[in-house]
């Protein structure tokens, strides 16, 4: 069938593009700028210009929909949260009975709300950090004191819209009263949101990557950071397979039955080892950056799903997992060059023993570069050497 990618700018829209193409659907991709990710590979058959989804979505819907009747294409499945909130939103602009590859819209809602995301989990017995839902300036609050610093101000979206454009709404770590003083002062959002005061909990990330039916959870994947960028922690450039923690998953299937979900999901934990506690971070209804390993390790999720909800059909009773590691180059060398920078000549010898163990004994698959479809990595390096020109 004809598959439409709008926003085709990121790695999980490639993942997507190639995954469906390699299978023989047809796959048009939309982006701002012909030079982008997706666009440039060999599985792209036809490209359509759209406005910045971010920036103008409802013209950007119209051009979406625009190409979906140029191309008849019969599916559209966006690959990241902007774009898919302005289809979302703007339903009505699309050509009647085109399928729109989203979880349902109540449960994408209630899961991207982290206040009602908190209250859903606490009701079906999945831990999230102590604290409490504030409203414009919370230093007068009685509750903020059983806290007790460092405290982490959640908006309740990440994203949200002041005259018709998206601005970004992040998370801040707080340490102290003065650094509170400068997040409420200085981010418009905890003005313009509710946002959660949470307790900092310890431990590390970990995600739970699953495609779900109707609230039944169909596969899952999960993998451990290697390495990051920045290297403090941030995005994955070296990650390999991993089991997922038995409590993690019980959480994640607990959170999909709750929500009735259908489609993919990125379930994000802080996890502690050593006490084997869980709290739960957020639900993410998109397909994620390193989704390239899942695909190398035997879960295809943009296939899988495309069959669940363009085709009907179940994914396979067990898929074989195996175990492998990805390497992402360009984030991998712009993780090597922070070291080089902040730590000066003296960090060559340790970047070049951790290089030489990227692949560790287990099989080394690449992101983005493939020799079948070179045309995006050599759009991405040299979009990363004119950045740092």
């Amino acid at each position: 069938r004809t598959v439409l990618i709008p926003d085709a700018t990121n790695r999980p829209a490639l993942t997507v593009i190639r995954s469906l193409g390699s299978k023989g659907c047809t796959m048009i991709a939309g982006a701002p700028s012909r030079r982008s990710l997706g666009v440039v590979s060999r599985y792209t058959s036809e490209f359509f210009e759209h406005p910045p989804p971010a920036t103008d979505p409802e013209r950007f819907v119209a051009a979406v929909s625009g190409a979906a009747r140029r191309y008849s294409a019969e599916v559209i499945m966006p690959a990241a949260d902007v774009p898919a909130s302005a289809l979302s939103d703007h339903r009505d602009l699309l050509p009647a009975g085109i399928n729109l590859v989203l979880p349902p819209r109540e449960a994408l809602e209630q899961a991207h709300n982290k206040i009602r995301l908190a209250s859903l989990a606490e009701a079906h017995g999945v831990p999230v950090p102590a604290g409490f839902t504030a409203r414009g300036d919370c230093r007068n609050d009685p509750r903020l004191e059983s806290i007790g610093f460092p405290i982490v101000l959640k908006p309740a979206v990440s994203r949200y819209q002041i005259d018709g454009r998206w601005k970004n709404a992040s998370v801040s770590i707080v340490r102290n009263e003065r650094q509170l003083d400068e997040a409420l002062e200085s981010r418009a959002e905890f003005g313009a949101l509710d946002y959660l005061v949470q307790e900092a909990v310890p431990g590390e990330g970990r995600g739970v990557f699953i495609l779900a039916e109707k609230g039944q959870t169909r596969a899952v994947f999960a993998h451990r950071r290697i390495r990051e960028k920045p290297p403090e922690g941030g995005v994955s450039t070296l990650c390999e397979t991993a089991e997922p923690e038995p409590e993690l998953l019980e959480y994640s299937e607990r959170l999909m039955a709750a929500l009735g979900w259908s489609g993919v999901a990125m379930v994000e934990f802080k996890w502690d080892p050593l006490e084997r506690r869980a709290w739960l971070m957020e639900i993410n209804g998109r397909f994620w950056g390193s989704m390239q390993l899942a695909v190398a390790s035997g879960v295809d999720f943009p296939w899988l799903v495309y069959r669940q909800e363009v085709c009907g059909l179940p994914a396979p009773a067990a898929l074989p997992v195996s175990k492998r590691r990805l390497v992402w180059i360009p984030g991998d060398l712009d993780h090597f060059l922070l070291r080089l920078r902040r730590n000066g000549p003296g960090e060559i010898g340790s970047i070049l023993a951790d290089w030489f163990r990227t692949r560790g004994g287990i099989p080394l698959d690449t992101d983005t570069f493939k020799l079948r479809d070179p045309m995006p990595f050599l759009l991405e390096l040299a979009q990363m050497f004119k950045l740092s020109s």
